[in-house]
């Protein structure tokens, strides 16, 4: 199984109306060598999405917070490095692209983990 550049990672809890709008934000991203997890974070009815192959879905039962379903997201991350999205926000197409093409200019002296912060679009 191919490893993917970046994991971007979506918990949701009963939020059906605003997911399909995030993940269709990071699907639709102008870089592909990505994944995109969504956290499930014991909603009901559980969430059902159509099938992507840079799709997983990842459920959590009993509800367990947005911190472990973060958390659950990570460990489950293919990728060396991760973002988080939350399910009422999108994210720009282009925001994997930049954010990999950051990553490349980091010197390798860093210790790991290192974390990069992006400015933020109001769109």
């Amino acid at each position: 199984m191919r490893v993917p550049s970046l994991s971007i990672i979506i918990p949701t809890y009963n939020r059906p109306e605003l997911l399909s709008r995030a993940v269709q934000s990071a699907l639709n991203q102008t870089e592909s060598d990505i994944e995109v997890i969504v956290v499930d974070d014991g909603s009901t009815p559980p969430v059902t999405l159509p099938e992507h192959n840079q799709l997983r879905v990842i459920r959590l039962d009993p509800n367990q917070g947005g911190a472990a379903a973060r958390n659950h997201g990570a460990a489950a991350a293919r990728a060396p490095w991760i973002t988080y999205l939350d399910d009422d926000d999108v994210l720009l197409p282009d925001m994997a692209e930049k954010a990999l093409r950051s990553i490349a200019q980091i010197p390798q002296t860093l210790p790991a983990p290192v974390a990069l912060l992006f400015g933020l679009k109001i769109v």
